[in-house]
């Protein structure tokens, strides 16, 4: 059997546990029976991380099919007599089924669960619309966005609850001879000593709120935005190292000088009363490092007091 591995970064992928290489931004085809990728926990765990995208001569594979056809030759699951079973889940393998009405801490990259809650109330006299944002840390720990739950109380026409993803931000001064340039007023690009801001923000940290570098990811066509900015993450002091530049728009994470919508899932739902509503989906999306869950409620009508609340559920690696 022949497949096409498909190697997703700027980097030489080495497979070391059953002596394979692929090139940066390039595709290997390998003959199965001369090599035995069943046996590679480190290919894996590229797939999983879509660092490798398997190719079955007829599209790009989603990084559980690749898996699947890497060990039996079919996307199609089967036992051990070769017959076809089905089992239904969004749950991506590796990952754990996890609720949460909390993000992560946004000032410690280990700690999962203790950060800000997924609520808000509004009382009398409170802006007419009220923001938050719900942070996870995902650069060491792989999360997926499954579906959620709100609950309200003591609503009236006229209030609306609004949920999306959008992207952390750097802050920068003015400056002269960095390596740092502005594009279109809110992308940090490479410059090559003649850049004209110099960030400001601590970007090693990938927990800190106006410091973080946003993954950029391959999404499940093979696409991959531009991206111009590489780093390796420390899972031991839990801080990024080696930040380069990407040029070349081939790199892994991007930053942002202003807030970039990224998805929005929940728009505008009207609400009335006490009430639950379950955002119910099939489908898990991954969700990139440096992506923020901005939760909106407005209230439009005679000012009151009300409350809302959120439950997420999620598929993560870590869920302590």
């Amino acid at each position: 059997m022949k497949v096409k591995l498909i190697n997703t970064t700027s980097e030489i992928l080495e497979i070391s546990d059953i002596g394979l290489s692929l090139l940066p931004n390039s595709s290997t085809d390998i003959e199965t029976n001369l090599v035995n990728l069943t046996k590679s926990r480190i290919l894996f765990k590229h797939i999983s991380d879509s660092t490798i995208i398997v190719n079955n001569y007829e599209r790009n594979l989603l990084p559980s099919e690749g898996i699947l056809f890497i060990v039996q030759g079919s996307i199609e699951p089967k036992d051990s007599d070769g017959k076809l079973f089905v089992h239904q889940t969004s749950r991506i393998p590796g990952c754990m089924t996890y609720w949460t009405g909390r993000g992560d801490k946004s000032d410690d990259p280990f700690d999962v669960g203790n950060g800000q809650i997924i609520g808000l109330e509004h009382n009398i006299g409170d802006p007419a619309e009220q923001i938050i944002y719900v942070d996870f840390n995902c650069v060491g720990n792989k999360t997926y966005l499954h579906e959620g739950y709100i609950f309200w109380k003591d609503a009236e026409f006229g209030d609306f609850i609004s949920l999306s993803a959008v992207t952390n931000t750097v802050s920068y001064v003015a400056a002269e001879n960095t390596n740092f340039n502005l594009y279109g007023g809110f992308l940090v690009i490479p410059a090559a000593g003649d850049g004209t801001i110099q960030i400001t923000s601590d970007i090693t940290d990938p927990a800190a709120i106006g410091g973080s570098l946003v993954q950029v990811y391959t999404d499940e066509t093979g696409y991959r935005p531009p991206a111009y900015w590489n780093a390796d993450y420390n899972s031991s002091t839990g801080k990024f190292e080696n930040i380069s530049a990407a040029p070349l728009a081939n790199g892994e994470f991007n930053m942002y000088t202003i807030e970039i919508p990224g998805n929005r899932f929940v728009n505008h739902i009207p609400i009335l009363g006490s009430g639950f509503e379950m955002l119910q989906s099939s489908d898990s999306t991954f969700f990139p490092h440096g992506l923020r869950i901005k939760c909106t409620i407005n209230t439009t009508n005679d000012d009151h007091k009300w409350s809302f609340g959120g439950i997420l559920t999620m598929h993560r690696e870590k869920t302590i």
